[in-house]
């Protein structure tokens, strides 16, 4: 196949995967007060991890940010409100409207190896049924900030700073509005990274995809995942640069290493 019919055909399926993507089941809307009233946070850019956003490659560096209720990667929204705005309403004087039923924390799937899959009790990736979007155009009330509502606050920023340290850790971590949030260890990673591109590249479907990453041992990504993954399938590229880079960092931290025991000689 010719360099040109190669552009061509990923040129075609960047175009079927932003219409696919268009489809998709948005993340809960932070409601416009809930974005002045709470305002932001943002962490240190970061150059360790690997980000998936509904099948989507996100390139580093990375910055997580907590943007009203909801968590941010690169201004790409990443979850639902984690504490809902609604919940802060009801921290008010005088509220009189309904408290939203008690919300758990979005749920992860921590990633393991074929080996250890059923060492112990984690749950396989499941599918999970997106809740009705929040509107984002609520009107708005009065609002002072008050214990309570700073306790719910915290909450979501001890959030935002688990997800910004598994990331600083190396783990990869796939986001989704249909299923709860996988996270893949830095020693799996090297091994998902050796796979995932090849199989997105050769595979004809998310059904394809998944039976040849599974006889290659990644076992952790659910159907719903491959098929997003299909959807970018163009990804598998920068899939390919990141591997490069990741393999010359550590070949300039063994390096590094390796001098240090040098001169401590």
């Amino acid at each position: 196949m010719t360099l040109t019919k190669t552009a061509l055909i990923l040129a075609a399926l960047a175009v079927l995967s932003s219409v696919a993507a268009e489809s998709a089941p948005e993340f809960e809307k932070v409601p416009a007060q809930a974005m002045k009233e709470l305002k932001g946070a943002v962490g240190k850019p970061l150059d360790s991890g690997i980000v998936f956003v509904n099948g989507r490659y996100i390139r580093p560096p990375y910055r997580v940010a907590r943007m009203g209720t909801a968590i941010f990667i690169n201004d790409v929204q990443v979850t639902g409100q984690i504490n809902s705005w609604r919940k802060f309403l009801a921290t008010q004087p005088g509220f009189t409207g309904q408290i939203p039923a008690k919300q758990q924390t979005p749920a992860v799937v921590k990633a393991k190896d074929l080996d250890d899959l059923f060492a112990d009790d984690d749950p396989p990736a499941q599918d999970a049924k997106p809740e009705a979007p929040a509107s984002a155009s609520e009107p708005e009330v009065n609002f002072s900030a008050n214990a309570r509502s700073a306790e719910l606050l915290r909450e979501i920023d001890t959030f935002r700073a688990g997800v910004q340290r598994r990331l600083r850790e190396g783990h990869a971590c796939f986001f989704g509005s249909r299923y709860a949030r996988v996270e893949v260890p830095p020693g799996l990673v090297k091994k998902l990274l050796e796979v995932l591109p090849d199989a997105m590249r050769e595979a004809d479907d998310g059904v394809d995809l998944e039976s040849r990453i599974r006889a290659r041992g990644i076992v952790f990504l659910n159907r719903t995942i491959c098929n997003e993954l299909i959807e970018h399938r163009p990804d598998y590229l920068k899939l390919i640069e990141r591997k490069k880079a990741l393999l010359e960092q550590e070949r300039m931290e063994a390096m590094s290493r390796r001098n240090m025991q040098e001169r401590g000689r």
